[in-house]
């Protein structure tokens, strides 16, 4: 019979040693986990915070950018001077607004007296102003001294600032009317202004958050929140707003959804903590694999998956730093679709989309590895050939892309045709990416004058063009400006 004096301490040490074993090799684990698990999910909300605060700049910078497609045009000046209202609603005020969305536009005169309002799509009375004047009369005022001191080039000048109105908070940005051509001798007194506003509206949410993975995200004017925020302030430095969501917190997510398991290893040990080591692992990879995934989005088009105009400017750069540098010459093509608009009208949006793909499927297997097929919004595109071509070799390439953009499409069993246009430009040493872009830009402009369905190839004195093509590149040039923040390529 066994002695149970001795029985009962051994069982009480064997159950003692193995409790501690597992306390102190449980603990560990617990913190460790702990740890990783707030890493990652303070990790994740940086991100969506960095992410955040980069649309809101955006968003921010680009009214102003916005406004300078219908500001920055001789006949613009012309226009405003002798306060010709019709031409303002078609081309500064409704169609701004209908355009690019704004809430209300209105045209000041030097005096900084209105002379033009537009809200809600409609062409309203000039007393319409009153509506904003004490927070943009001031910034009005700004603008006009920065005219007059001279010490700012009037194409870079703009007062842009969070502001509060009756209605709630917006976006004002104020610019000058300021003519783009050497034709006009405008007197810094005499000049005209625009302003622009912009409500923090849910259309103002649905634009800034487009494409930023944020769980509820709202304009938030009473504070206190306690979840991701980028804080939206005056001129003064007063926040009027902010841009608030839920953070996402994956690790924690996972561990909950867990939960039965961790149970589970709490009793039964070993196996279930190389389990639970298994699926954080698994975890980070999933975790890696969508940034990575974020990164590839941050610079392709998701229709095309085709370089993006990030993507396109920073191998436009750098094709043309290596050829400064000696390297192979560099030629820059600016593609634009003809009749694509028809063909959208008339087969709807996701034909028009299935067309871009296609056209981008077929440009892209036109060019060589070292060159670049480029979306750059909307039906543009952009090519950039590296290396050394004559002009037999590259007219003759011309004509096969326009060639082959020309043959019809099977958009979902419907057939469609559209043609292309090119404006191409060589570039010349010390030429940098601003200018190669606007000479081959203007190389377009030239093809579609002479009928399109064709291409044309920059030369010195092509820059002259007529009032009528001064006003399409307004209404379009934009998206030649709008620069991408948030990302630095390696």
């Amino acid at each position: 019979m066994p002695d149970t004096n001795i029985a009962q301490p051994l069982r009480r040490q064997v159950l003692l040693s193995i409790l501690v074993l597992f306390v102190f090799g449980t603990l560990p684990v617990i913190l460790i986990g702990t740890t990783s698990v707030d890493r990652i999910d303070r990790k994740a909300a940086a991100r969506e915070k960095s992410q955040a605060v980069a649309a809101v700049e955006r968003r921010f910078e680009r009214l102003a950018v916005e406004q300078r497609n219908a500001t920055v045009w001789d006949e613009a000046v012309g226009k405003v001077a002798v306060a010709d209202t019709a031409w303002m609603e078609n081309n500064v005020g409704v169609w701004m607004q209908e355009y690019f969305g704004h809430d209300m536009s209105f045209v000041l005169d030097p005096a900084l007296t209105p002379i033009y309002a537009a809200a809600e799509l409609e062409t309203r009375s000039p007393d319409a102003f009153d509506q904003v004047e004490g927070v943009v009369a001031p910034m009005a005022a700004s603008a006009r001294d920065m005219i007059l001191q001279g010490d700012i080039a009037p194409e870079e000048i703009a007062v842009t600032s969070y502001v509060t109105l009756a209605t709630g908070p917006a976006i004002a940005s104020v610019v000058p009317i300021i003519p783009d051509t050497d034709a006009l001798d405008v007197v810094p007194r005499s000049t005209h202004f625009h302003v622009a506003v912009d409500y923090l509206d849910d259309t103002y949410l649905a634009a800034v958050t487009e494409g930023l993975a944020l769980a509820a995200p709202s304009i938030d004017t009473r504070g206190g929140s306690r979840h991701g925020v980028v804080a939206m302030k005056d001129a003064r430095g007063t926040e009027i707003a902010r841009l608030t969501w839920r953070p996402s917190a994956p690790a924690s997510d996972l561990v909950a959804a867990m939960s039965p398991a961790l149970l589970l290893w709490l009793g039964g040990g070993a196996l279930l903590v190389f389990f639970l080591a298994r699926r954080l692992i698994g975890t980070s990879y999933r975790l890696q694999a969508s940034e990575a995934h974020a990164r590839h989005l941050a610079f392709h088009d998701p229709l095309t998956g085709l370089p993006n105009r990030a993507l396109f400017e920073d191998r436009l750069g750098q094709a043309l730093a290596m050829a400064d540098r000696g390297g192979a010459d560099v030629t820059l093509l600016m593609l634009d679709l003809d009749r694509f608009k028809a063909v959208n009208d008339r087969l709807g949006h996701p034909a028009g989309d299935e067309l871009i793909r296609q056209v981008g499927e077929r440009l892209a297997s036109r060019i060589r590895r070292s060159d670049t097929v480029a979306r750059l919004g909307g039906d543009e595109f952009a090519l950039i050939l590296v290396g050394d071509v004559d002009a037999a070799a590259f007219d003759a390439f011309c004509k096969d892309v326009i060639v082959d953009i020309s043959r019809p499409y099977d958009l979902f069993g419907e057939a469609a045709s559209v043609s292309a246009s090119i404006g191409a430009s060589r570039a010349r040493p010390g030429e940098d990416a601003g200018e190669l872009i606007r000479c081959a830009d203007i190389a377009l402009y030239q093809a579609k004058d002479k009928g399109r369905e064709r291409h044309c190839v920059f030369v010195d004195g092509m820059g002259a063009r007529s009032p009528m093509q001064g006003r399409w590149e307004q209404a379009h040039s934009f998206t030649w400006i709008i620069s991408t923040m948030g990302f630095i390529l390696h």
